[in-house]
């Protein structure tokens, strides 16, 4: 049991370590020599984990689903249905050290054009979370929070497009405040989304 445990704390403090290095250089520019020494190991002890670079990233897209997986589950039972929508940026920002996360993923994004493996994993995990948004929005239908005609495919895929493209915008200029720019642009959506109240 101890050496499991031993195993796993390693395994997490190399792919720790990878994700400083990966952040801070880019996926191409950094050596796996360069992990171990930021983990305090020797490469040979890297390799005996991860076998390749590649490894290494691919369990860095599952660290980051299993991360937002956790986030999204603290804000349903924090949160009552009406809330996450305007919450899910502060949830994500502090919860998943968002500031340092969205360069990961400009890396991953830029990195699934020319590798395969690198495109199947972002693409299974876009569509979890994107099933998991439709049944969100569908729930929010038939709470009578969102229109009965609402279709909750494109809504949950202007939702993920919204997010994303703040995020490049976050990144353009840091003096963007993330969450306040969110809100805006969510009661504008919701006032074309909310059921029409009977006069």
């Amino acid at each position: 049991m101890a050496q499991h445990e031993s195993e796993d704390l390693r395994r997490e403090q190399i792919l720790k370590s990878a994700f400083l290095c990966f952040t801070k250089r880019g996926f191409e520019v950094v050596t796996m020599e360069e992990i171990a020494k930021e983990a305090g190991l020797s490469k040979g002890a890297v390799y005996w984990y991860f076998k390749s670079k590649d490894e290494l990233i691919m369990a860095l897209i599952k660290n980051w689903t299993r991360a937002s997986e956790n986030v999204l589950y603290k804000m349903a039972l924090e949160c009552s249905l009406d809330e996450l929508l305007y919450k899910y940026p502060a949830y994500v920002i502090r919860e998943m050290d968002l500031q340092n996360h969205y360069k990961l993923f400009f890396h991953l994004w830029a990195r699934s054009i020319d590798n395969k493996d690198v495109l199947h994993h972002l693409t299974e995990n876009y569509i979890d979370w994107k099933g998991k948004a439709v049944e969100f929005v569908k729930s929010g239908i038939t709470m009578k929070i969102f229109k009965p005609d609402l279709d909750a495919e494109i809504f949950a895929d202007t939702i993920d497009g919204l997010f994303n493209g703040l995020m490049v915008q976050w990144h353009l200029d840091k003096k963007m405040d993330f969450e306040k720019s969110w809100k805006a642009a969510i009661n504008m959506l919701m006032d074309g989304v909310k059921p029409k109240t009977e006069s």
